[in-house]
């Protein structure tokens, strides 16, 4: 199964392991969701919720998955359910994602929702958010883009 896992720069995950490009890595111990196996995500956004806010400095790596494989998003979260998040029991890194490829891979999933989430994990750059707007002029995304990146607290107000 193919998805995405966001790493801090260097390939290091939050418990300090670092990854190797090509390496297929197995788990030690029981896959648990949120407790112990390579957690993933196949809608590269959902990567985001997991960077760390302090340093802001961030990879996201596309993955492939094997063995036994856990599905998170059936599990009772903070995310309201539409977080596609994996455990797996074997995992292997397979390249880096650049910045604008995941940008335009959200954009041009013709989702709102997902768009909106990726407005709300990361600080974007004026010509990323010209370009959300290109191809999402109406709705809410402009409120969550004034919102979100701009901190006006009015932005839904203004409907």
């Amino acid at each position: 199964m193919r998805g995405y896992k966001l790493l801090d720069e260097g390939y290091i995950n939050e418990y300090g392991h670092v990854y190797e490009f090509g390496k297929k890595y197995h788990l030690n111990g029981r896959l648990r969701w949120n407790y112990n196996g390579f957690h993933f995500c196949t809608h590269i956004e959902d990567t985001l919720r997991y960077r760390n806010r302090e340093t802001g400095t961030f990879v996201i790596v596309e993955v492939l998955a094997s063995g036994d494989i856990v599905d998170g998003s059936n599990i009772e979260n903070d995310y309201y359910g539409y977080e596609t998040g994996y455990a797996s029991s074997e995992i292997e890194i397979i390249r880096e994602v650049p910045r604008e490829e995941m940008i335009n891979m959200v954009i041009n999933s013709g989702i709102v929702n997902r768009v909106n989430r990726l407005i709300v994990s990361i600080p974007l750059t004026e010509e990323e958010i010209n370009l959300i707007l290109e191809r999402y002029p109406i709705g809410y995304v402009r409120q969550y883009i004034e919102y979100y990146q701009y901190g006006d607290k009015e932005a839904f107000y203004k409907m």
